[in-house]
């Protein structure tokens, strides 16, 4: 290993691995990945490995990574299959890492019939399931998204949750331990900003505003991210405004409430 600076330039014997914890460690993991992203995508280009497609228009998808998780994309046909088992054996032996044959799901569309996936078990070794689980807390959703699919969720998190959450903030500030005091100000007026002689107390549903803000000015900036083109190419539909008159999706609902409030505050700013 060698070190690169203003006042030192010289190797250090590098003797050991490096432990799990280890500050270098994500950065090392995150070059692996990338290497094996530059493999699978030459195997896409070349035309060898068949990448999944929401539709005809939509973008390919063969691989998605975040952390220390993979998630890989391909035609369920025994073909296909052994050629992604040849570029990961590929990859774990130039790199020394092992794929947790344990911890491994596989999950194939209802038209993929079980003779074909017990032929693509054999092949991989890893078993099938109807159903990914978890991931970071959040159940990993196949197929249409219903109230059950975040019955858990919202178990936890009721419909009035912001609403107690606002009250117990009234009930701090006006009246402190006296619960029977009277209210000289209005609620209204407490929750404005400084500037306009509030206290700038938060409204606990506001921030989930901004937060689909920030969908939005992707949706409207950075049309080549790739969730940007898969919700475009879903919905068949290439421009916000056409995507933001549909209606057939809590998510689509949730999108345009937050652009008719955050609308107000747009400008039109001429580039050079």
């Amino acid at each position: 290993m060698r070190l690169v600076s203003p006042l030192q330039n010289s190797f250090i014997p590098a003797t050991t691995g490096l432990r799990q914890g280890d500050p270098l460690s994500p950065y090392l993991f995150v070059l692996c990945m990338e290497r094996l992203g530059h493999m699978i995508q030459a195997e896409v280009s070349a035309g060898i490995w068949e990448p999944y497609q929401i539709n005809s228009d939509g973008p390919p998808i063969s691989h998605l990574f975040f952390v220390d998780d993979v998630l890989i994309f391909a035609k369920a046909k025994p073909a296909q299959i052994r050629r992604v088992v040849v570029v990961l054996e590929k990859f774990c032996t130039t790199s020394g890492l092992k794929v947790n044959i344990q911890k491994s799901k596989a999950l194939a569309s209802r038209g993929v019939p079980t003779r074909r996936k017990n032929k693509i078990t054999s092949i991989t070794h890893i078993n099938f399931t109807n159903e990914l689980g978890k991931y970071l807390g959040f159940q990993m959703v196949q197929g249409r998204v219903s109230n059950r699919t975040f019955a858990e969720v919202m178990s936890k998190v009721q419909q009035r949750t912001c609403e107690k959450l606002d009250a117990i903030s009234q009930k701090f500030i006006r009246s402190g331990s006296d619960s029977h005091r009277m209210h000289l100000v209005k609620w209204d007026k407490i929750t404005q900003g400084r500037k306009d002689g509030g206290l700038g107390v938060r409204v606990a549903r506001f921030p989930n505003t901004p937060l689909l803000g920030k969908l939005i000015w992707d949706l409207l900036s950075h049309p080549t991210k790739l969730w940007v083109q898969v919700i475009f190419s879903k919905y068949r539909v290439y421009n916000v405004t056409s995507l933001l008159q549909l209606s057939s999706s809590y998510f689509l609902r949730s999108l345009r409430k937050a652009y008719d409030s955050l609308q107000p505050g747009f400008q039109l700013q001429l580039g050079n």
